[in-house]
């Protein structure tokens, strides 16, 4: 995707469930999450250590637990038992 297309899609996809100014976000919170993706990603597929459902839900949940931070950091509190649907944007 790209470092901006993808920094792009998190943050569009935050102002789609919140109405939080997601412009103000410091870049290095997404810059991280997206490091941690792709090393999770290449060291998954290195050492293949775990099935993919597992490190899917692995890491799924701790960009969850970094964004929620981010967001608490705004004053924002997400409910951690709602699922959110797939943003689309219009």
């Amino acid at each position: 995707m790209g470092r901006s297309r993808l920094l792009d899609e998190v943050a569009a996809a935050a102002r789609g469930y919140t109405s939080a100014d997601v412009e103000a976000f410091p870049e290095g919170i997404l810059v991280g999450v997206m490091g941690m993706v792709d090393a999770t990603v290449i060291w998954w597929l290195d050492q293949r250590d775990e099935s993919l459902e597992a490190m899917v839900g692995r890491l799924s949940g701790h960009v969850t637990l970094v964004l929620q931070d981010a967001l608490a950091g705004h004053g924002l509190q997400l409910d951690p038992t709602l699922e959110l649907a797939p943003f689309v944007p219009k």
